[in-house]
């Protein structure tokens, strides 16, 4: 005998079905849906898209007809000879909660251990939402373990198990988390690839549009594929209207594009809004190259060395409390910049140097910026032979990267060190 389960509306379902798996609203949004959308959904306030509906589903591991339909459930029963599919699943679900949280609150390496036994557990094969979402999971920690051999590994594994056609959302996330491990390796050719692959797959109103466009804007300015990126606007089409570090992003590749063309001060009004809405806290290194970029275009535009000064001792002491390392060459590159247009030359030359002697090239195009920065500085000092091993060794990393415009670049340096494009068209953050 059965009973017929009556519900409210689909918000309920969701809030049930959320409830049932342990997850927090912030947990289901994700990072391309509002926690606070998800809750105006829960509480009828709103009407998810089939989007949306379906990412929701995908998350709570129940079928989008199960959340628009009413649902016929079995009266309770006083006992169970044996344990059902249902409650493994529940004890399945909760492992990977439980494992996120860990993740989310710092421990990757602890979250790797609980992710794997999830992989491992007997039932997992059984419920391949879970497994599936458990193995990105996996990647995404070596990614930020520094393990980015066994993180492409495992993505590839993933995307060849992958049908996308049958779960589109969870294959272009794969693809976007591909292309950014590829990008932050010094691979952008082949990440702009799985980039465009991710932003095809994003149609208008997509919940992972951002996430897509972020990807393909990064892949794209270090390809040289720029002419479309200055006048985008990445709100368009129904993406993620708030600011955000992904946003964030957007626009920090757009004001370098910006500055290459000229457009100073156009660069430094979007830098300067970004810089007021970016939280250091939500992506500390967006939020320094940002500041950066900006201490970089006073410089520029105004020629004003104070406020850039500040901007970069802002910066420093950002970067210090967050890695309590070494300051990055970027921000050494931005450094030298400044104190060279200060006239403290000698100063100016020992950060250039600096560069030059980094020795940390996973992210070759990055390191080949801040080279072609204190190569200018070099050669302004009157130090040609260090300023043609910075443009060397960073039109060498350039073509590792696949950068091959910035390669370019870096050649024409060498043959015009101290022509007119220099400091218009230098790439990166400073």
């Amino acid at each position: 005998m059965t009973a017929l389960t009556r519900r409210p509306g689909v918000g309920h379902r969701i809030r049930q079905a959320r409830l049932r798996t342990g997850l927090s609203q912030t947990e289901l949004a994700g990072a391309d849906i509002s926690p606070s959308y998800v809750s105006l959904v829960e509480h009828g306030k709103r009407v998810p898209s089939e989007d949306v509906l379906r990412v929701l589903s995908h998350r709570l591991g129940v079928p989008v007809r199960d959340l628009l339909e009413e649902v016929e459930e079995p009266e309770p029963q006083t006992a169970r000879p044996t344990l059902s599919l249902d409650v493994r699943r529940v004890d399945l679900v909760s492992r990977f909660v439980q494992a996120r949280k860990q993740w989310e609150n710092g421990d990757p390496e602890g979250a790797l251990k609980h992710f794997t036994a999830v992989l491992e557990n007997d039932s997992a094969a059984q419920h391949q939402d879970v497994l599936l979402e458990s193995r990105l999971s996996v990647a995404e920690i070596l990614r930020e373990l520094g393990r980015t051999s066994e993180s492409l590994e495992s993505l590839e594994s993933l995307l060849g198990n992958l049908d996308a056609a049958e779960k589109p959302e969870l294959w272009q996330r794969v693809q976007i988390t591909t292309a950014d491990v590829l990008e932050r390796t010094g691979r952008v050719g082949d990440a702009l690839r799985h980039a465009h692959a991710a932003y095809l797959a994003a149609p208008s109103g997509r919940v992972s549009r951002l996430r897509a466009l972020e990807a393909m804007v990064r892949c794209c300015y270090w390809t040289g594929n720029v002419s479309w990126v200055a006048d985008l606007d990445p709100t368009e089409g129904g993406a993620q209207t708030a600011f955000s570090p992904l946003l964030g992003s957007v626009r920090l590749y757009q004001a370098l594009v910006l500055r290459e063309e000229g457009r100073y001060e156009e660069a430094i009004e979007v830098v300067a809004a970004s810089v007021a809405r970016l939280k250091p806290i939500e992506d500390p290194e967006l939020w320094g190259r940002t500041t950066v970029l900006y201490a970089n275009m006073t410089l520029l535009s105004r020629g004003d060395a104070a406020a850039a000064r500040e901007s970069l001792e802002r910066a420093r002491q950002m970067m210090w409390f967050v890695s309590m390392t070494e300051v990055p060459h970027w921000l050494i590159a931005a450094d030298a910049v400044c104190a060279h247009t200060e006239g403290r030359t000698e100063a100016a030359v020992e950060l250039a140097r600096r560069v030059l002697r980094d020795r940390d090239d996973v992210r070759a195009h990055s390191l080949g910026a801040s080279l072609l920065s204190a190569g200018l500085v070099l050669a302004e000092s009157g130090l040609a032979a260090e300023a043609r091993d910075c443009r060397v060794r960073a039109a060498g990393l350039f073509q590792q990267a696949q950068a091959y415009r910035y390669a370019a670049l870096a050649w024409e340096q060498l043959s015009s060190p101290l022509g007119p494009a220099n400091r218009t068209a230098r790439p990166g953050g400073t």
